[in-house]
C-alpha cells in the first residue's frame, strides 16, 4: 500500500527536515508546500534526506493561515505544479 503525505509549512525548517527523513519509506511519496511568503526558504535544505521514497515541493502561494488554503494546495499536487 502506497501512502502521500501533504505538509504544509512556513519554518522550522530542521524539524520539517526531521519528519521528512522520519516518512522516508519506499511506499510513500512526500509532498511539501511551504508558504511563499517564507524568505528564509532554502529548497536544498532537504538534500540527501530522502533515500526511498519520493520528495516533491509543490508551487508555492502565499497562505491566510485559518483561510481556504488547503484546496489550493491541493490542486497543485494533483499531476500539476510539482518539482522533483
Amino acid at each position: 500500500m502506497r501512502h502521500a503525505f501533504l505538509i504544509v509549512a512556513h519554518a522550522n525548517w530542521n524539524q520539517l527536515k526531521t519528519l521528512i527523513t522520519l516518512l522516508d519509506d519506499s511506499r510513500s511519496s512526500i509532498y511539501v508546500h511551504v508558504d511563499a511568503k517564507s524568505k528564509d526558504f532554502d529548497p536544498d535544505f532537504s538534500e540527501g534526506s530522502v533515500k526511498r521514497g519520493t520528495l516533491h515541493f509543490v508551487h508555492r502561494i502565499p497562505v491566510a493561515w485559518g483561510g481556504r488554503f488547503p484546496n489550493q494546495i491541493g490542486n497543485n499536487t494533483a499531476g500539476r505544479g510539482t518539482e522533483e
